[in-house]
Parts: structure tokens; sequence; C-alpha cells
């Protein structure tokens, strides 16, 4: 397990028993590697901009992440999951007014994946801004739920979410993205798409030297990437477990 520093600002975090609270502030970069705890609670200050690098590519518990925003704060959270068997529930709750999650997601499922994912808008002129991408291969199987609650007088809020899964054999997953709004006076987008690479795609780059294997994988690179704001290394570290499957 680490918690790093990616711009040298000291983390305020601290570990009791199953739980890992982090308390960020300012102009934070951190980066979290196969945390271990089964609780994950990170908590935004005030008028503070910060990023989350998060990977998880080992075996490790089931896991609730509870996310506070707190007024005119941002949060951009990236992470990269390649893991099997694994359930996880994650609560984003923007807590004051002009607090903003960015939230990225890309995952590699070769085994049953079961995330539930809400955002709740507490305040008004909130956003929300929430994207899956996931690759299913082998025996995988992803369930996803995506809720966003605007409760009445919440107003001026923004909610956007893209879901998009990408099957390599005959899978099926099942995504549910739902908008759970009273407020008339929001604006709120959600898509989700399920399928398998264009044949053409996978046909173009066999033109152009690759087997349908290399081909393959070089799009699932570019899908997985294309998702995620990661330092060059954590890209080699999504590559190499890209080149294992």
């Amino acid at each position: 397990m680490k918690i790093l520093s990616s711009n040298e600002l000291p983390i305020d975090y601290q570990i009791n028993k199953e739980e890992l609270l982090i308390r960020a502030k300012e102009k934070q970069e951190i980066y979290l590697e196969n945390v271990t705890c089964s609780r994950i609670k990170i908590e935004v200050f005030e008028n503070s901009q910060i990023i989350i690098r998060e990977i998880k590519d080992e075996d490790v518990k089931p896991s609730q992440y509870d996310i506070i925003l707190k007024e005119n704060s941002q949060l951009s959270y990236n992470r990269f999951h390649k893991l099997n068997n694994y359930h996880e529930d994650i609560n984003i709750h923007l807590s004051g007014e002009k607090s903003k999650i960015i939230y990225n997601a890309s995952f590699l499922i070769t085994d049953p994946h079961n995330c539930c994912l809400n955002i709740y808008h507490d305040y008004p002129l909130t956003t929300s801004i929430i994207n899956n991408h996931g690759v299913i291969s082998k025996e995988g199987y992803l369930d996803l739920t995506v809720n966003a609650y605007v409760p009445k007088g919440k107003i001026k809020s923004y909610l956007k979410q893209e879901n998009k899964v990408i099957f390599l054999d005959d899978n099926k997953s099942v995504i549910k993205p739902n908008l759970l709004i009273e407020e008339d006076d929001v604006e709120a987008f959600h898509g989700a798409s399920l399928g398998k690479f264009n044949d053409e795609e996978i046909f173009y780059l066999q033109t152009r030297g690759f087997d349908k294997d290399s081909a393959t994988k070089l799009l699932v690179r570019g899908f997985l990437y294309s998702n995620l704001d990661f330092k060059e290394n954590m890209f080699c570290r999504i590559n190499k477990n890209i080149s294992e499957e």
C-alpha cells in the first residue's frame, strides 16, 4: 500500500484499523496504490483544488469510499482498477456551494466486478462529471450503478455521466445510470454504451502490420488511457496489466 504526494506537499492522513482518512487541502496531488483499508474517507477542504490518482491491481478487500467536498472545492479523482471478484461502494457528497467532482475510472475486468456510485448534490451550484470506461474479457462481468441525487432547492446543479464498456469476448454487463432529480433548475446529461471495438479499426491496424491481438491491445490502451489524467509512469503500469492479459 502506498500513499504519496505527487507535488511534495505533505498529506494529512491517518489509518485507524480498517479506515483510511485523508484531509486534502490547498493544491495537493495525491497518489494511492493498492490501499488495503476497507473504508476510505476523503475530506476536501474549502477553496481547495485536489488531484487524486489511484491504482488498484492487486487483491485487496472490498472497499467503501466516502468523499466529501466543501464549499468552492474541486476534486479530480482518477482511478485504474484491475481487480477480480470485487465489490465497492462510492459515496460522493457535494457539501458546499460551487463544489465540483470530476471522477474518471478505467476498469480492466476478467472476473465479476460490482460497483455502486452515489453522488449527492447537497448544495446549490454544484457540479458532478462522472466518466467510467470498462474493458471486459474472459469471465468478466460488470454490474455498475451510478446514482445522482438532486433534492428540491439545489438549484443550478450540473450533472453529467458517461459510462462506456467494451467487450473483448462474449461478455455481459449491466449499467444503470440514474438521475434522481427533484429540482427543475438544473442541467443533467447521461449516457451508457456497451459493445465491441469496431472491426474496421482492428482491420486498419492489421494493414499497418499489427496482428489481431496486438491491434486489440493497442485499442484497449487508447480506450483506458483517454479517460485518465495520469502521469507517464502510471500509464506504464496500466500497459503492463494489459500486456499480461
